[in-house]
């Protein structure tokens, strides 16, 4: 009953949504995750994160101890309903957001930042096993294999409110030992 009523109450109070600028591809030799499935070595390739999708698959698959750093190409805005948000970080929010932050997807992150999740598939089903704030965390280690998959740190079920899109450049990094 809590939960619902908080959300019909963020619901109610959140706007309509600004139609964000969606920038084009940057022009670069860089080809796009989308590709290829595996990312070599020492390789870049760049996608396209919506702000109003639940996750945008990145187009690669990954192993576990492979590592990885994502970086926003210039700096891409989207928006969360009439807020202008800053690609890698986002914000901490206003108090009416966080009297709603226990509905954020990744509570302890900023509204809006980009957050990487690794999913594996087990017995035929899509689990969650490792996610990564690329605010704090743009340059990290693979724990565990699976699809990588990108998303803006809303509210669960308040994507619909978002608009835009950011391009982001991931790059396969080299580990000392290889």
């Amino acid at each position: 009953m809590r939960f619902s009523l908080c959300f019909l109450i963020l619901c109610a109070l959140s706007g309509c949504s600004e139609n964000c600028i969606i920038s084009p591809k940057p022009v670069t030799d860089t080809k796009l995750c989308n590709q290829s499935n595996n990312l070599q070595k020492e390789k870049k390739c760049l996608v396209q994160v919506f702000a109003d999708r639940t996750e945008t698959d990145a187009g690669l698959m990954v192993q576990q101890g492979e590592t990885y750093r994502i970086e926003a190409i210039k700096e891409n805005t989207w928006c969360d309903a009439s807020r202008k948000n800053v690609a890698l970080c986002g914000e901490d929010g206003t108090t009416l957001m966080n009297i709603f932050s226990p509905l954020k997807r990744v509570e302890n992150s900023l509204w809006f930042s980009v957050i990487a999740e690794v999913k594996r598939t087990k017995n035929d089903k899509e689990q969650r096993s490792s996610q990564y704030d690329l605010c704090n965390t743009p340059k990290f280690e693979i724990s565990t294999s699976g699809r990588l998959v990108l998303y803006p740190n809303d509210a669960t079920g308040r994507y619909s409110n978002n608009s835009g899109a950011i391009w982001l450049q991931i790059e396969r990094l080299k580990k000392q030992n290889d």
